[in-house]
Parts: structure tokens; sequence; C-alpha cells
């Protein structure tokens, strides 16, 4: 069954500045979106919204993950957390490259 997949980041005050959104199906994590608000860049947080996406993922039952990205985004950081590129679509927009990546979970 297709079930939402998301997971947010909060100040103290509970104000979202992050998340990780996607969906769940057929074993499969999807990975649509993953944010950090500027300010708090560079902290580690992304990984552990990640971590927190596919530990719930996982509770589902999936086994594996897929997510997309551009060259102006987060590519390296996928990488690093064991993501590893299938294929892709160059001058997608014009100048740039459009990553499609898989994780075994």
């Amino acid at each position: 069954m297709w079930t939402t997949a998301n997971v947010f980041l909060r100040s103290d005050d509970g104000e979202i500045v992050g998340g990780a959104l996607g969906n769940t199906w057929g074993l499969w994590l999807y990975v649509s979106e993953v944010w950090i608000d500027q300010p708090i860049h560079g902290k580690g947080y992304a990984t552990k919204l990640m971590t927190a996406i596919e530990q719930l993922a996982i509770q589902r039952g999936c086994v594996n993950s897929y997510l997309d990205t551009f060259t102006f985004q987060a590519r390296p950081l996928y990488e690093r957390i064991g993501y590893r590129l299938l294929g892709t679509f160059e001058n997608h927009p014009k100048g740039h490259s459009h990553f499609f990546l898989k994780k075994t979970l």
C-alpha cells in the first residue's frame, strides 16, 4: 500500500526547520525532498533526517530506497550514506545533470 513517509526537524520552539518527505510502496522508500533551513546547514541534520526516514521505511518492511538529485543539490551527501548512482540525465536542466540513486536498506 502506498503510504506517505515524512520526518521533520523542529527547533526548540516547535518550528519546522527541516524535513525529509517521501513515500513507501512495494517494499521501496522513495525520498522526494530533503531540506534544512539555511542557518543550520552543515550540522549533520540532513544525515539524521535521512536515517530517520530510512528507519521508518525499514519498520514498514522496505528493503530499498531511491531518490533523485541535481548537480546543484546534495549528491555527495547521499553517496556518503550509501546511495549508489543508477543513471544520469545530462543537461537537465540546461547546464546541469539530474542523478538517480538507490540504496539497499
